[in-house]
């Protein structure tokens, strides 16, 4: 069995063959067993009526999360915000929406041949001495067509990327995806 590290930093020396051979043993034990390593591993009864299959991606979660380390501290702020967000109001909506800008930030956009500069603003974006509520407006009045202001600007492909590369940078990420595909082919029978 491999033995976690007690700290949430990952470790150089955690061998990801034992980490995976560990989660595959899970798949031999009973139900009851199930339990018996959860209380080792969490310290204490696993939530009532939690099915096998989700009791089994918990558990390689919680061992992946030790072994590795845990969420960064950007992406369990943005799980905290969206958790908020939905006790709030009932359902998530900022999932989908832009990100957003510190006031005073300039972006620059040359259209046919002129220069266009934007101020973000504390609430909206200023372009030409008009203020503006969205960079998809600021887009309209230059192009004289519907542009979505992030691609526009070309700030919506950047930021996808930027965002995907800073998830995937995280040196358990590749093998939480690993594991995750892993259990989910066994639980099916695909594998």
């Amino acid at each position: 069995m491999v033995r976690p590290s007690t700290d949430k930093t990952p470790t150089a020396e955690v061998n990801e063959t034992s980490i995976e051979q560990t989660i595959e043993s899970l798949f031999d034990l009973d139900h009851a067993a199930l339990k018996e390593r959860w209380r080792a591993l969490r310290g204490g009864d696993p939530p009532k009526r939690l099915s096998r299959q989700l009791l089994l991606r918990a558990m390689a979660y919680a061992m992946q999360e030790k072994a590795y380390g845990g969420l960064s501290p950007t992406v369990r702020h943005c799980l905290q915000r969206l958790a908020a967000e939905l006790q709030s109001t009932g359902r998530i909506t900022s999932i989908g929406r832009q990100p957003k800008f510190k006031s005073g930030t300039r972006l620059i956009r040359e259209w046919r041949g002129q220069t266009h500069e934007v101020m973000v603003l504390e609430h909206g974006f200023q372009w030409n001495g008009k203020t503006y509520r969205s960079l998809s407006a600021i887009a309209r009045v230059i192009t004289s067509t519907r542009w979505n202001g992030h691609v526009f600007f070309g700030l919506k492909s950047r930021q996808s990327l930027r965002s995907a590369s800073a998830l995937l940078s995280d040196r358990h990420a590749a093998g939480a995806i690993k594991a995750a595909n892993a259990i989910t082919h066994r639980l099916h029978g695909d594998a």
